[in-house]
């Protein structure tokens, strides 16, 4: 959980509130290294593809049609 992690000393950079499970992952970049917290949503994209990096794909693509979708509609 958040408070888990808290309890570790790492904290997000964005406030969140939840009690639901979570995962710490690591990506290896050129830049060098990303963390990122993944919630269930995460677990259910990897049910198609067992990949962090083809889940992390799929949520920064929707993300990126999300921002689209908004900026389109102003």
């Amino acid at each position: 959980t958040l408070a888990g992690l808290a309890a570790s000393g790492i904290v997000p950079e964005h406030v969140m509130h939840s009690t639901a499970p979570v995962h710490l992952l690591t990506f290896t970049l050129k830049q060098g290294q990303e963390c990122w917290l993944a919630f269930g949503n995460f677990d259910v994209i990897k049910t198609y593809n067992n990949s962090n990096y083809y889940a992390m794909a799929v949520l920064q693509l929707a993300d990126a049609l999300r921002t689209a979708r908004a900026q389109a509609r102003r």
